[in-house]
């Protein structure tokens, strides 16, 4: 909690989670979000005990949701072809990141390969560092693993929800938002 806000309510406090938000690189985020109809940044806050390919697909089922077309979304509930053009859409047109498809990945699987000291190193540290996806590009859908993250009510019923999440430098960096925002 702020040390600056002393009238807030703890509602809940959870040590890991998932979080779901939206992103958009640009100047005005909230401005661009908007204009696609997204009124909240943040989305959800899943159970940290989901399995990463349950994360994958519910990603993907937010972005046909809020992003596709009506004739997109009939394109995947075809029963025939459905899952065969989702797997299409989603692995051409829409990119998904995952630690394990970052250019780091790669680039030191090849160059040290699987069972290098460097690589086996690397590993138990993503082991231990939060999982994340994204899918898409502009408004893109993020879901990152975040620790100790508390919601509060202020004394004006606004909702502020604060938690840390480790920076690419591997250190927490405490995030909060007011609102969904």
């Amino acid at each position: 909690m702020s040390k600056n806000n002393k009238k807030l309510k703890e509602i809940i406090k959870l040590k890991k989670a998932w979080l779901v938000f939206w992103q958009f690189h640009g100047q005005e985020e909230k401005k661009l979000l908007m204009r696609h109809g997204i009124n909240k940044k943040y989305l959800n806050i899943l159970s940290v005990r989901k399995d990463f390919d349950y994360i994958i697909q519910y990603a993907e089922d937010l972005y046909q949701l809020f992003l596709m077309s009506f004739s997109e979304k009939a394109c995947f509930a075809n029963y025939k072809n459905g899952y065969k053009n989702k797997a299409a859409y989603f692995g051409k047109s829409i990119p998904i990141f995952t630690h394990h498809k970052s250019d780091v990945y790669k680039n030191l699987m090849k160059s040290e390969g699987f069972d290098s000291e460097t690589t086996k190193m690397y590993r138990e540290k993503w082991r231990k560092y939060p999982q994340y996806v994204i899918v898409g590009h502009n408004p893109s859908i993020e879901i990152h693993k975040v620790f100790d993250l508390v919601v509060y009510e202020d004394e004006e019923g606004n909702e502020i929800t604060e938690w840390n999440f480790l920076s690419t430098n591997g250190e927490l960096e405490r995030k909060s938002c007011k609102n969904g925002w």
